[in-house]
């Protein structure tokens, strides 16, 4: 995203070690061609990309739910063990979308589709194995100013499952809430100060440390 980007550019423009990563379980490139390939192989049988009301039926039976669910969740888990690596590497990660972007998606995917609430085995694995983030930020949007930003052909009320997902995921979650509203110039120039701020302070503690 714009605000990732702006954020990873001026680590980098300030020397730090940076590397910006997209970590958002069912998106990524394997995910993405192998949802193509089931939905060439048998297309009668999937719903199709953009048929919300069909993924909600066809995550009605409880099986199909809980093996999406948990082939997202460990899709996931082994991105994240990529971004620990970076880490031991020295690298700082900027991460465009965090596990709980994962659990919103799926959050607002099965409500109405017979399931009460997410599996908390699978919230629990996917947390914990999540590093901790020095800075979290999300943006906060009006579903309706959301889906009119994105005409991407989804009704709105898939925005207002998100938005009600996210609410509910991010509940007692230490993160920096921006107004989504804002314009993107105004929201990454918030982003980098956050962060720099938290790199200087960092910096400097790690040097006064290492003072003899």
């Amino acid at each position: 995203s714009r605000l990732a980007a702006a954020v990873a550019g001026a680590l980098s423009l300030c020397e730090v070690p940076t590397r910006m990563v997209w970590t958002r379980g069912g998106f990524s490139f394997a995910a993405a061609a192998g949802k193509a390939l089931a939905r060439r192989a048998a297309p009668s049988a999937l719903p199709a990309a953009h048929d919300e009301a069909a993924k909600r039926l066809f995550l009605a039976s409880r099986w199909r739910r809980a093996l999406w669910i948990w082939s997202v969740v460990l899709e996931q888990s082994l991105g994240l063990q990529r971004i620990r690596l970076l880490r031991l590497a020295g690298r700082t990660i900027v991460a465009d979308r965090w596990v709980h972007d994962t659990l919103a998606d799926i959050a607002a995917r099965i409500s109405g589709s017979g399931a009460a609430r997410l599996p908390r085995a699978a919230c629990s694995l996917l947390l914990g194995l999540a590093p901790a983030a020095d800075l979290a930020i999300h943006i906060d949007l009006p579903a309706e100013v959301a889906w009119r930003r994105k005409p991407d052909g989804l009704p709105i009320e898939s925005r207002e499952r998100l938005a009600a997902a996210y609410g509910e995921i991010l509940s007692g979650t230490p993160v920096e809430r921006l107004d989504g509203t804002l314009p993107p110039d105004d929201l990454a120039q918030i982003a980098v100060q956050r962060a720099l701020k938290i790199c200087f302070a960092r910096f400097t503690r790690d040097s006064r440390e290492a003072a003899p």
